[in-house]
Formats: structure tokens, sequence, C-alpha cells
């Protein structure tokens, strides 16, 4: 009979033990979270400024950022979910008085969303947050 071909899981080396972060790493990862932590307790806590969600913040950040108006197609892109899930959130961010949203002039289909000047503030004053923790 003819030879086999060598099995390439037999040929290939041990798996080595996971080896341990250095403790300088380990501490700025640490101070990292801590940071994040304390930056979206005080957004939290704050009562002056609205309780938002994960995904109503991430969408606020791009209507503020997108030049002019965003469309929901492409936030749903962006963020990787469905669109239904960011109407949902523009309707949050409507009752609070964030963001705006109307239909564009060539196709009615399309929803186009803008900040009002609080969803400016919000997102300017989380940012300012995150850099200074």
């Amino acid at each position: 009979m003819g030879q086999s071909a060598p099995n390439p899981a037999a040929t290939t080396a041990p798996l080595s033990a996971p080896t341990r972060e250095d403790p300088i790493t380990s501490a700025l990862r640490r101070d990292n979270a801590r940071r994040v932590t304390s930056v979206f307790s005080s957004l939290v806590l704050d009562k002056a400024r609205p309780d938002l969600t994960t995904r109503q913040t991430a969408i606020l950040a791009l209507v503020v950022a997108a030049p002019g108006e965003e469309t929901v197609k492409r936030m749903a892109a962006a963020l990787d979910v469905h669109k239904p899930a960011v109407t949902r959130g523009l309707d949050r961010l409507e009752e609070l008085g964030l963001a705006k949203r109307s239909t564009s002039t060539t196709d009615r289909r399309v929803c186009l969303a803008r900040p009002t000047a609080e969803g400016v503030a919000w997102i300017t004053a989380a940012a300012a947050l995150i850099r200074g923790a």
C-alpha cells in the first residue's frame, strides 16, 4: 500500500501555557475599565442629563458626527443592527429633545436624523468626561 500523508496535528508543537500579562499592562487595563465605568456612572447618576442606553448613545453620536443629516439605513449599517432598532432609538432621542427626524425631500421612504443643540451638548459633555476621566 502507499504511504499516507503525515497528520498535521501530530507535527505541530503542543500549545504552551498562556503567558501572564505584565503588571504595567494589567494595571493600565484595570485603570481604563475604572475610568469608563466612572464616566458612564456619572452620566447615569447626573439627573440633569437624560439616561440613555448604549445603543441610544451610539445613535446620538452618529447623528452628531454626521455632516448634515444622517439616514437610518447608514446608522443601522454602522452599528450592525436592523433599521427598526435605530428607529426605536431615535424615538427615545426625539422624546428627550436630543434629535429630530424628517423625511427626505427626494425620497419619502428615507428617514433623516439631525441633532438638536441639546443633543450636541450631551455628546460634547460625554466626550469631555471620557477624555478627562
